[in-house]
């Protein structure tokens, strides 16, 4: 008891203790290590364990050792402490983000370094452009982009400002979980040479997936397209099913005379059956 005492004491008092150059030190440290690493990812420990244990973990701790954890999902603390350190680790092309991110705490700076980029869970929602738009200017060197808002809030809500976000050298875009317009989505398309474009479960504010397909169609150098969890625009979203809607949806792109094979007969009730 009493040497489990004087561990706990030591470990308030080395907690007590630490900075913020502290704990980006221990970063520089940890990455030291591993000098040919190329890719990280930051997770959130919680998120991690609640998805994957289904609470049991946290449970058992909560009970045998009076541990009360956090429930803030967010990564911004320990991605402050990060970023820094990446500079001086060029290796480092890819950074994966799996925790909760709020643009507006983001720390600011140009992280030239980063050519992939994966946010999971970007907090999106009314008044969060300008931080969202911050927060991606910070990787300007951009060649894959895969980035998707957070489940909470109003759905609505959950919509990335997509008209003012440029990367010259941006190939590959993946656009998740999320609302978008039909405009703004093929205004970001055009500005950007892509070579692969994925959309997965994302809703349309304003506009038909037809209209935009169609529109798509007309681009001479489109990307590859591919499809998934695609909704409806009506009050009653519906999902396109995934295997069959794909190839039917890389036909119609590859020939003007096959029509839009998502809609029933009489155009007023969409069904997504296979057209005849």
């Amino acid at each position: 008891m009493q040497h489990a005492y004087k561990c706990y004491q030591e470990l308030t008092r080395r907690e007590g203790c630490r900075t913020l150059e502290t704990d980006m030190g221990l970063f520089h440290t940890v990455l030291s290590v591993f000098p040919s690493l190329q890719e990280l990812t930051l997770e959130h420990v919680y998120a991690w364990r609640r998805q994957r244990l289904d609470f049991v973990h946290l449970h058992n701790l909560i009970q045998n050792i009076w541990m009360v954890p956090s429930f803030d999902g967010f990564i911004n603390d320990a991605l402050m402490r990060l970023l820094p350190a990446l500079e001086s680790y060029p290796r480092i092309k890819r950074l994966n983000l799996s925790g909760l991110l709020d643009p507006r705490v983001m720390p600011t700076g140009r992280y030239t370094t980063i050519q992939h980029l994966r946010l999971d869970s970007i907090l999106a929602g009314e008044g969060l452009h300008e931080s969202i738009i911050r927060c991606l200017e910070s990787f300007p060197e951009l060649t894959s982009l895969t980035i998707s808002t957070s489940p909470r809030g109003p759905i609505n809500l959950q919509r990335l400002p997509l008209h003012h976000l440029q990367w010259s050298s941006l190939r590959n875009f993946t656009l998740a979980r999320t609302w978008t317009s039909e405009d703004e989505l093929l205004s970001f398309v055009e500005r950007h040479h892509l070579q692969h474009l994925s959309i997965k479960s994302v809703l349309l504010s304003d506009g038909t997936w037809e209209s935009f397909f169609n529109r798509i169609r007309d681009i001479r150098s489109r990307p590859t397209i591919h499809i998934r969890g695609l909704y409806t625009s009506t009050a009653v979203p519906v999902a396109l099913p995934n295997l069959e809607s794909q190839r039917l949806l890389c036909h119609f792109l590859a020939h003007k005379d096959f029509q839009w094979p998502f809609t029933d007969r009489d155009g007023d009730v969409t069904v997504f059956h296979l057209s005849p």
